[in-house]
């Protein structure tokens, strides 16, 4: 799988800005679509947790899943992404 073309590009715009090859402009919009990806992310993990609970997945099989150390940093990983999602 070779990945979608805007995380690729973002990719390479974060290259360039670690290489100081970015003007501000180029940097503040590469930012903007950085958040905004994080967010749908965000948005994705938590629709997975829920889905996986729902499934009666144990809160060890999730935290598993998602390389936390343990159910209490996935329970809480998951609170925080509820309390964002409030905002969205």
């Amino acid at each position: 799988m070779t990945g979608s073309p805007a995380p690729r590009r973002l990719a390479w715009l974060a290259a360039a800005a670690r290489a100081g090859g970015l003007d501000d402009t180029a940097a503040l919009i590469a930012l903007a679509a950085a958040r905004s990806i994080a967010a749908k992310v965000e948005h994705s993990e938590l629709a997975l947790i829920d889905a996986a609970w729902a499934s009666e997945a144990t809160w060890t099989w999730i935290a598993a899943a998602m390389g936390a150390r343990n159910r209490q940093t996935a329970q809480k990983r998951h609170a925080n992404l509820s309390r964002r999602q409030e905002r969205w």
